[in-house]
């Protein structure tokens, strides 16, 4: 019944008008146990709210991977595209034209910010 307030009145006024003074310790009683009610209710919502974020994490997380596989294979085909004499590797020439010749190269290229002037460097730091 304190907990909840119910007949607060019945169990408290009669002690109160008897000692007046004991209105200041039930005042805190009934302070305290509001306020341990209302964390335990926070402390709920926190945690679920927690719960969800990090199943959100976890779902974007395996995303990711996936587009990273995805982005790989598709790297893969492109890079077997470029190497036009099949040495197993791709050679400058082969990289430069693959730019210029091969559209998702070069939508791959642009996606990372690289421009057909900065196709020399990179050519160079992959070599």
């Amino acid at each position: 019944q304190i907990v909840t307030g119910d007949s607060w009145g019945m169990v408290t006024i009669p002690i109160v008008e008897e000692e007046p003074a004991s209105a200041i310790f039930f005042g805190a009683v009934f302070t305290f146990t509001a306020m341990i009610t209302l964390n335990l209710v926070l402390s709920l919502v926190v945690e679920s709210g927690l719960k969800v974020a990090a199943e959100d994490t976890s779902r974007r997380v395996r995303e990711k991977e996936a587009a990273y596989k995805r982005h790989i294979h598709e790297l893969d085909k492109v890079c077997r595209q470029l190497d036009i004499d099949e040495s197993g590797r791709i050679d400058e020439e082969e990289f430069i034209r693959g730019f210029v010749e091969n559209p998702n190269f070069t939508d791959i290229m642009k996606l990372m910010d690289i421009s057909k002037e900065d196709l020399y460097e990179v050519f160079s730091l992959l070599g």
